[in-house]
């Protein structure tokens, strides 16, 4: 029989992660680690000029995150979090962003990109899409006692794309009225001094991701999108010496797979939650199935002349038919130990019912009760029942009251007796 899978639901954003996924995450933030200990030495080895991937990788990234948020939402629907409403609210805010750094990209589309702005629009942009996403982490890592508006996604949705529409605006129209970043593809000083700020912020959301009690699934697959959050940040903007260098390509990658890991982690667990559900329906018209056929078997055995019971392992009565009940009120009081009307009579028949357990049908055994309503007989035979995988599971046991047989052939024999007796005893004539 499968086995239940209704008593023990998974949920990521729940249930505390198992030893294996322990090992496995420590073994991703390992490769990530020494990947970043291999790269950052050859950071500002200048490569290609590509910007041919800056929309390939963005469109990816955008894609994730979008992705992520939208399959966050049925989390948020079940468990009304606060935590997974901010987190949400994240991942829609990094898929706006990020869409808008991409359009906005010198060189991409047009000369300053299809949104307007200057030169420093794209690594303003860039710094406030990395310094807001942890500021979101670090929300989720919180603890809220009371349950998320029903309004709060809808609400906060509509908030996030007016926000993200305003940095634009800053960003584009305001473009002349803010500190110089870079110079070309060139980092300057304050784009360093503001890269360091963004790394604090990145590094307090690691922090307090891996910190966060109790910890769940989810927790720790942030904790290592937070990790490779910050590689990104220090091989794109500090160790680099600015675009389309080693230190560049390789910032992206991680940035990437920031979203790609938590994605993965809720693809993979709604993957498991779509089996959960089909075995819960199997189970469910399965019960329902065995619950048609044990309501049919009853209304058979009630209807059955004679008396049925089906014997478990152990000896002990499961289930009798009515006849079975009456039979057996007649050997309330005489089986072992003052034990109730089946169960005496089981006691009664003794080593055939035994037999039957172990696997070995018995027939017309004989059991006799004798009450103030008279003489009662009846013949007792059983088999024993067996599961579909050809286990022995219990036995079965049938009672015919043969009583008035009995007393009909007694009464035969008799008139057959007396007349050989007439027969042998009157002289011929």
């Amino acid at each position: 029989m499968r086995q239940a899978v209704l008593a023990e639901p998974a949920d990521l954003a729940k249930h505390p992660p198992s030893a294996a996924q322990l090992r496995y995450v420590l073994v991703v933030l390992a490769v990530l680690a020494v990947s970043f200990a291999l790269l950052a030495p050859f950071a500002r080895t200048p490569l290609p000029v590509a910007p041919e991937f800056v929309p390939m990788y963005q469109s990816v990234l955008i894609g994730s995150n979008l992705l992520t948020g939208i399959l966050l939402l049925g989390l948020v629907h079940t468990s009304r979090s606060w935590s997974l409403g901010i987190l949400t609210l994240g991942y829609f805010f990094t898929a706006l962003i990020a869409l808008a750094h991409m359009l906005t990209f010198p060189g991409l589309f047009s000369t300053h990109g299809v949104l307007g702005g200057n030169d420093q629009t794209t690594p303003w942009l860039f710094m406030i899409w990395h310094a807001l996403f942890p500021l979101f982490v670090i929300g989720y890592a919180r603890s809220y006692r009371r349950p998320l508006p029903s309004h709060f996604l809808r609400v906060g949705t509509l908030l996030i794309a007016l926000f993200v529409a305003l940095l634009v605006l800053i960003c584009t129209s305001g473009a002349p009225h803010l500190p110089v970043l870079m110079d070309g593809h060139r980092f300057l000083p304050a784009y360093r001094w503001l890269s360091a700020g963004v790394l604090a912020v990145a590094l307090g959301a690691l922090w307090t991701a891996s910190r966060k009690r109790p910890r769940a699934v989810l927790d720790v697959w942030l904790t290592i999108a937070m990790s490779a959050w910050a590689f990104e940040v220090l091989l794109s903007c500090l160790l680099n010496g600015g675009r389309f260098d080693l230190g560049f390509y390789a910032g992206r990658m991680y940035g990437l797979s920031a979203s790609l890991f938590v994605l993965g982690a809720i693809a993979i667990d709604n993957i498991a939650l779509h089996a959960r559900v089909r075995d819960t329906f199997e189970e469910m018209i399965e019960t329902r199935s065995r619950a048609q056929w044990q309501s049919l078997l009853g209304s058979v055995l009630r209807q059955l002349p004679d008396g049925v019971l089906i014997v478990d392992r152990e000896g002990r009565c499961v289930m009798a038919n009515d006849q079975a009940e009456h039979m057996a009120s007649r050997f309330e009081h005489a089986g072992k130990g003052g034990l109730p009307g089946p169960a005496a009579m089981l006691s009664l028949i003794g080593d055939p019912v035994r037999r039957a357990i172990c696997g070995q049908a018995f027939r017309d055994a004989v059991l006799e009760s004798t009450t103030p309503d008279g003489r009662r007989v009846y013949t007792v035979s059983g088999a024993p029942l067996r599961d579909g995988a050809a286990e022995l599971a219990a036995a079965v046991i049938v009672l015919d009251d043969i009583t008035e047989r009995t007393e009909a052939n007694a009464a035969l024999a008799r008139a057959l007796d007396q007349t050989r007796y007439l027969i042998e005893n009157t002289p011929l004539a």
